[in-house]
């Protein structure tokens, strides 16, 4: 599970993390 490491990519992180989740 990924977290958010950067905030203004929060919402590409947000599908790569649900992706690898």
């Amino acid at each position: 599970m990924r977290k958010f490491q950067d905030s203004s990519d929060e919402r590409m992180d947000f599908q790569v993390q649900v992706v690898e989740w």
